[in-house]
């Protein structure tokens, strides 16, 4: 609202967050519960449950994405186990941008990058996976299918009158870091460092075998049909939590 009182020319709005978390609602688009951040412990020990009800192979196989305690399939699975008061009321599961979005315009979206991440997405298909999903216990009647980036979603009403398009960028935040990277060459790599640190690089095709599935490699979706090959490792989270809590703003000071 601020950008548009100040006569700022705004062509296009696209919003992206970190992966993962979403929100439940209602079939009048109301939110079900709370979000529940992912560092959340309700999810502990159901990722080996998974992998000894499923096989981790077959996960793996699947959705191509790495295994961590807090992806999407888990949080769903503790979500309709420990709370299944909540089940009867949801319509609909959104991923953060995707809510974001949806808050904005009206319009439910739910954009492939960050669905990906939710290791739900089956790496074939580019939809929602029936298996992965079943196990979660979530209905597929929560997902609509997986668009990719570049679709207008909908329109955000400034307090002007003027209608802004909202577009479905590449969601994942990581997503949109390696589409502004300036990548040369296949044999080109990146390293995206915030919370997390994520190196890896950018193919055509995903990378599935027992090679990649031992070192817990993850095939991100990316934007233009390529795959975000890369690793979760060590980034600056400990450092944010020391400059918060001992109150410094700069890291010279630390």
């Amino acid at each position: 609202n601020k950008v548009c009182e100040e006569g700022i020319r705004i062509d296009s709005i696209g919003i992206d967050t970190w992966g993962v978390d979403f929100v439940l609602l209602d079939q009048q688009g109301q939110r079900v519960g709370l979000p529940v951040a992912y560092r959340d412990s309700r999810s502990n020990g159901l990722m080996a449950q998974a992998q000894q009800q499923l096989g981790k192979r077959d996960i793996y196989q699947r959705s191509g994405i790495q295994f961590l305690p807090f992806n999407t399939l888990y949080q769903l699975r503790a979500l309709t186990e420990q709370q299944p008061e909540l089940i009867p009321h949801i319509a609909h599961a959104l991923l953060m941008p995707d809510y974001f979005s949806y808050r904005l315009t009206g319009k439910m979206n739910w954009e492939y990058t960050n669905a990906t991440t939710t290791q739900l997405v089956n790496i074939n298909s580019d939809d929602w996976d029936e298996s992965l999903l079943a196990w979660s216990g979530a209905n597929k009647a929560w997902f609509g299918r997986p668009t990719h980036p570049g679709n207008v979603i909908g329109h955000w009403i400034c307090p002007q009158g003027n209608e802004i398009p909202v577009v479905a960028v590449a969601s994942h935040d990581t997503a949109s870091a390696v589409i502004a990277s300036p990548l040369n060459g296949s044999r080109a790599a990146y390293l995206s460092s915030g919370t997390w640190s994520l190196m890896g690089f950018e193919s055509q095709t995903p990378f599935t075998n027992d090679t990649a599935l031992a070192a817990n490699i993850t095939n991100e979706g990316g934007a233009e049909g390529r795959y975000r090959v890369l690793k979760n490792i060590m980034g600056l989270w400990l450092l944010q939590r020391v400059l918060k809590e001992r109150q410094i703003n700069d890291l010279p000071a630390l």
